[in-house]
């Protein structure tokens, strides 16, 4: 079993075509997939490492990957208004507003927190488009931390013995995707599978996005 496919092309693809639920151009949504999938694999909103992430990710020509994310942040066909009608139930689901507690990392924190807080944007478009992407990619991160605790996973993560959550789910999927490559296919296997069912589950989802 391929590392990718835990957390791959696929998988961030699939979320974002059932978000989008066919109201997104074909085109656009393999922009964002790629985008996205770029995010996920550096954990950095900085342009250039999206970049590299996406080249490393899909195995592209680094050039290539650099025209991919430069169109997707210049685009604007992707409509942030139109793409938060669906985001906001998506991860809310059925819950009165006034009842979300939603967490959020330092956006200084270059690893935890995307790094959004040193970087610059030339315009509010480009600007907006990163914090659609950096939204997608923590709810997939979240999600995969949610699939490894439910495994018990959690335990490999902490160096204590306590019961208790020592880390956001957020950043135990961050963990876990950086451990993905040499994970031993007997904790893999039970955690993609796990991943890819509640990836699917969307009262879980909203559920799981409430408790970052």
């Amino acid at each position: 079993m391929k590392p990718d496919q835990t957390l791959g092309f696929q998988e961030v693809n699939r979320f974002l075509g059932g978000l989008f639920d066919g109201d997104l151009h074909a085109k656009r949504l393999l922009s964002l997939t790629n985008a996205t999938l770029g995010v996920v694999r550096t954990a950095s909103l900085a342009v250039n490492t999206i970049r590299q992430g996406l080249a490393l990710a899909r195995g592209l020509v680094t050039k290539h990957a650099i025209k991919q994310v430069d169109r997707l942040l210049s685009n604007e066909g992707i409509d942030i208004d139109a793409a938060l009608r669906h985001w906001v139930p998506h991860v809310v689901g059925p819950r009165p507003s006034w009842g979300i507690e939603c967490g959020f990392r330092d956006t200084k924190d270059l690893r935890f927190g995307m790094g959004m807080g040193s970087i610059h944007v030339s315009t509010p478009g480009r600007r907006d488009r990163l914090w659609l992407l950096n939204a997608f990619a923590i709810a997939l991160l979240t999600l995969l931390g949610a699939a490894g605790e439910d495994l018990g996973y959690d335990r490999y993560l902490k160096s204590n013995t306590t019961n208790r959550r020592t880390h956001s789910l957020f950043r135990q999927g961050s963990m876990l995707y950086d451990l993905i490559p040499t994970m031993p296919e007997q904790r893999l296997i039970p955690l993609v599978e796990r991943f890819a069912a509640m990836l699917t589950e969307v009262p879980v989802f909203a559920d799981t996005f409430g408790s970052v």
